[in-house]
């Protein structure tokens, strides 16, 4: 404050010393001094003087002034220096990123379109599956035809006693089936291609009568294919209810279940089917025996009725 207050006693004084001097100067040369531009003489004359008593009043303080601009002016070109590199470093770095952008979004242009392809290849894979499980459903049916006709002629016997066919075994055969059968039905040996031993069991068999050779009872069973069996064997658990419910049936060729229920016989193809049959015979049963354990309890309390009144008189 004492600094600034020297300055302003030697502005003042040095603005009257310096007035004093441009009259004097004036009135030796007759000369008006001029300033460029619209700036009056009082303005540059104070300028002037201001910075006249600054050099001279408080030359450290426009030094420091000076170095401080120089400063501001030297930091000044080095953040430009350094935004622009790092600017520089920035937009390398943006137009990397955007081209990696480019090659992405060109990518995923060709993954969708690739996508799409594979859609329509798939759909139609898709119809040519279906077609060929169509063909290949139809094909086996007809193998599996075409073998249980070839197995038509065929037979299997069950529980033959082992070693009894001795070597000829063909000769064996011809013997044991009108042995089992009657001779009375046979007028000449039947004639048989080819026969052997197999490890194969059936369950659904041919009985008549007691079929029984050395002492063992013998079954005989069509041969059929092994798809045709699975088919067959499906029905077990429907056969059994039928059975417990004292139900006449037959399975018949290839697996078609015969039902003879009330005097009418009815084919089912599959045992879904016979489950629902057998769900409503189970219903009408528990009607019927609802029905009739009431008639039996009102008959009996009749009877019983009639036996007490007898016994009283």
């Amino acid at each position: 404050s004492g600094q600034k207050h020297c300055c302003c006693q030697w502005m003042i004084a040095g603005q009257v010393w310096l007035n004093a001097e441009l009259k004097r100067a004036r009135k030796k040369s007759n000369a008006i001094v001029t300033f460029p531009g619209n700036y009056s003489n009082t303005f540059w004359e104070k300028v002037t003087i201001a910075n006249y008593f600054l050099k001279v009043a408080c030359p450290t303080l426009v030094t420091t002034s000076h170095n401080f601009f120089e400063a501001m002016q030297h930091l000044k070109s080095e953040l430009c220096s350094h935004v622009d590199l790092k600017m520089d470093g920035l937009q390398t770095s943006i137009n990397s990123l955007q081209s990696s952008l480019t090659t992405l979004d060109d990518h995923m242009t060709l993954i969708e379109q690739r996508f799409s392809g594979n859609e329509d290849m798939i759909s139609d894979l898709e119809k040519r599956v279906k077609e060929l499980e169509k063909q290949n459903n139809y094909l086996t049916d007809k193998v599996e035809d075409l073998e249980n006709r070839s197995r038509s002629s065929n037979l299997q016997f069950l529980n033959v006693p082992e070693r009894a066919e001795g070597r000829d075994m063909l000769g064996f055969i011809q013997q044991l089936i009108p042995q089992l059968l009657g001779k009375m039905n046979f007028s000449s040996p039947p004639v048989i291609e080819r026969a052997h031993r197999t490890g194969t069991t059936h369950r659904e068999g041919i009985r008549k009568g007691d079929l029984s050779f050395q002492g063992s009872r013998v079954y005989i069973y069509p041969d059929f294919s092994a798809g045709v069996l699975e088919k067959r064997r499906q029905f077990d658990p429907v056969k059994k209810k039928l059975r417990e419910l004292d139900i006449k049936y037959s399975l018949q060729y290839p697996a078609l279940l015969r039902v003879i229920y009330d005097g009418t016989s009815t084919l089912y193809r599959t045992p879904t089917e016979v489950e629902t049959f057998l769900s409503k015979v189970g219903d009408a049963t528990m009607i019927f025996i609802c029905i009739f354990h009431s008639f039996l309890s009102l008959f009996l309390f009749s009877y019983i009725s009639c036996v007490c009144k007898v016994s009283s008189l």
